[in-house]
């Protein structure tokens, strides 16, 4: 190749139109000859090093580590339950385990505890009855301001979406806690062992 067909491909410099703002806020150069896709794994690359860059922010990272011994704080209270049927605990059946227990923080010392157990068989007729024992030991144990949710693990059960509005039904929550016969089995769940 001589000397003036290389001056040839050297291209013009890029117009202001031929500027694009990416998610990024960045400006990304676009040309229509084959460049976009450059500039587009370009511009992915920036913005992969950006979100990384976060982590390594001291504040999230601690905030983060809160947010897991928050976490596992939680699961110290509810892996205790007793299964209502089996005279196992809902740890030992893994009904419960630590993946299960999510903690949000929403500012102001209060946090959004999202719990997700799995029944140990799809049909299981005490799904609702797990969920109204993980409510009530987190509502009494917790020692710091929390929402709470509750749900069946997507897939793990045929009537999910019907328990998961049960469970999280305040209202719902609280008839059935005034009902002595259910009350009952629920403080023998509930219970610790040396209580």
């Amino acid at each position: 190749m001589v000397l003036s067909e290389r001056r040839a491909e050297v291209r013009a410099p890029l117009s202001a139109a031929e500027f694009v703002q990416d998610r990024t806020g960045l400006k990304v150069a676009r040309r229509d000859d084959g460049d976009t896709r450059t500039m587009e794994l370009l511009s992915s690359v920036v913005n992969k090093v950006f979100q990384l860059s976060l982590f390594s922010d001291p504040k999230n990272v601690q905030r983060t580590k809160k947010m897991e011994e928050k976490a596992l704080e939680v699961y110290d209270v509810i892996r205790t339950i007793r299964d209502p049927e089996k005279p196992n605990t809902l740890e030992e059946l893994d009904v419960v385990t630590e993946k299960c227990v999510e903690v949000q923080d929403l500012g102001d010392d209060e946090y959004l505890i999202i719990i997700k157990f799995s029944p140990t068989v799809p049909h299981c007729s005490l799904a609702t009855l797990i969920g109204l024992c993980l409510q009530v030991k987190l509502q009494r144990c917790l020692p710091f301001k929390h929402k709470l949710e509750i749900y069946i693990t997507e897939g793990t059960h045929s009537t999910e979406e019907d328990i998961n509005k049960q469970i999280n039904d305040k209202e719902r929550v609280a008839a059935a806690m005034e009902n002595p016969n259910l009350r009952e089995i629920v403080e023998q769940c509930v219970t610790e062992p040396d209580d």
